[in-house]
């Protein structure tokens, strides 16, 4: 009996540290993969492949490559989903506030945290930000050197040099650098959006 005891203590002495470790995570974790995904961390400087539950952390670099698609997940409850050719920087992240900057492509935001937080995503054209719960993308045009920003829930405000737009649910406007474009209706589905529709976690529905 005791024998059976100390073994009984050995492996829960064992398990404390990967629970430990589950429970750390950091803010960020990876949570779905299809296909190639890659991230770049500041100390490794070159890109390598991700895992689920591979911890994100500040200055990471997560990459979908083509035929790929990504999911990350906040411990706020907050996901943010990548499309294939698509590539994001976590540039910070807090209790209350996380800004993104989204290199190029497709993402898809659940934004889902504590009143009094705001998450931002910045592109090369604009900023867009979200204050309470929404749920929201924002596609980039390699061609035109445009950002789309569409909502679907909630409702967000974008920023560029030319001024503020807000965007609610069922719209969308096109951004440029030095073009604030006006607000439209959203058009049909792609399969981006039934993608992750169909996929959309039960919270949500």
């Amino acid at each position: 009996m005791k024998i059976f005891k100390t073994a009984m203590l050995v492996v829960v002495l064992l398990l404390v540290p990967a629970y430990a470790l589950a429970a750390n995570l950091g803010y960020m974790r990876i949570s779905l993969i299809e296909g190639d995904v890659q991230i770049k961390t500041p100390d490794a400087g070159d890109w390598g492949y991700a895992s689920i539950n591979t911890p994100l952390a500040e200055g990471d670099q997560v990459w979908a490559a083509q035929g790929a698609r990504v999911e990350l997940q906040l411990n706020s409850g907050t996901y943010i989903r990548l499309n294939e050719n698509s590539a994001l920087q976590i540039l910070s992240m807090d209790s209350d506030s996380s800004q993104f900057y989204l290199l190029q492509g497709n993402a898809y935001f659940y934004y889902d945290s504590p009143r009094g937080s705001v998450i931002q995503v910045d592109t090369p054209d604009a900023s867009t930000r979200a204050f309470d719960r929404a749920i929201f993308r924002i596609d980039m045009s390699d061609r035109f050197q445009y950002s789309d920003v569409a909502v679907y829930k909630g409702y967000v405000e974008t920023e560029n040099e030319v001024g503020y737009t807000r965007i609610n649910a069922g719209q969308m406007v096109s951004l440029g650098q030095n073009t604030n474009g006006e607000v439209a209706l959203m058009g049909s589905s792609d399969n981006w959006e039934t993608w992750n529709k169909a996929t959309r976690k039960t919270s949500w529905m």
